[in-house]
């Protein structure tokens, strides 16, 4: 019965794997990831807070902890760049903030697919995602499968192979994963209600 939502399930980790696998070869800092994990579920939390009914005064409490601890480190987030437009010695490294958000955006839907796993999805919702899903594999597939990027040279040294193209093929397509997620994130939230 919910074969439908368990694949989707399964595509959103996939893709999640995918990114997390791409992105700690380049040591980007765990925080990087935790964050994104604390502001899911406060959106998870916030968007099922009316179908609680046990314990409802427990869920409200660690749910406003939550929410609040969310926007002390967006505040925090939000502080470093702006001081850093200040600061001519300092450069601003959006590559982060783009994954930051590409990652909260495929963990809220990770876990609003997990939350309403009893929930029939309409069919534009799965093609979608489908899509999306085999368009971000694609490009992850070219880049671990193409022997023209740097981790599949075994014999040549760093100085003969172009590292940073390597890099930036992932990269600049942050900005379209988001758009493309955050856009299937919010049709799903409008369509949430007529699939009760």
């Amino acid at each position: 019965m919910y074969k439908k939502n368990i694949l989707n399930i399964l595509l959103i980790l996939t893709t999640i794997i995918l990114i997390i696998s791409f992105d700690a070869l380049n040591v980007f800092d765990t925080l990087v990831y935790l964050m994104p994990l604390l502001f899911s579920i406060s959106i998870t939390m916030f968007m099922k807070r009316k179908e609680v009914n046990k314990c409802k005064s427990i869920y409200n409490v660690i749910m406003m902890l939550l929410i609040v601890f969310s926007f002390l480190f967006l505040g925090i987030l939000s502080y470093s760049n702006i001081t850093c437009l200040i600061d001519e010695n300092c450069s601003s490294n959006y590559e982060i903030e783009g994954l930051i958000l590409l990652i909260t955006i495929l963990y809220t839907l990770l876990f609003t697919n997990i939350v309403d796993i009893k929930l029939k999805h309409n069919k534009m919702y799965n093609i979608l995602l489908y899509i999306i899903s085999f368009v971000v594999f694609i490009i992850y597939g070219r880049y671990y499968l193409d022997n023209d990027f740097y981790h599949n040279y075994i014999n040549l040294s760093k100085e003969d192979i172009n590292i940073q193209s390597s890099y930036i093929y992932i990269t600049q397509n942050y900005i379209y994963f988001n758009i493309v997620y955050l856009c299937l994130l919010m049709y799903y939230f409008v369509n949430r209600k007529k699939n009760k």
